[in-house]
């Protein structure tokens, strides 16, 4: 089984063999959006928290 994963994800588990791949792949930008007073689930928010976490700066 294989798959993609961000680089931070493989460096905290102690479960995962991180490979470097080359040519490395292109920088995607993601976006988070939600609805203002929509229910959250507990999973829903702990993504967010999570992404929030993760958030890198945009690229000038």
């Amino acid at each position: 089984l294989a798959t993609v994963l961000p680089d931070a994800v493989a460096r905290e588990s102690g479960d995962l063999c991180a490979l470097e791949i080359a040519p490395p792949l292109p920088m995607r930008t993601a976006a988070l959006l939600t609805r203002k007073g929509a229910y959250r689930s507990v999973a829903a928010r702990a993504f967010i928290e999570r992404a929030r976490a993760y958030r890198v700066a945009p690229a000038a």
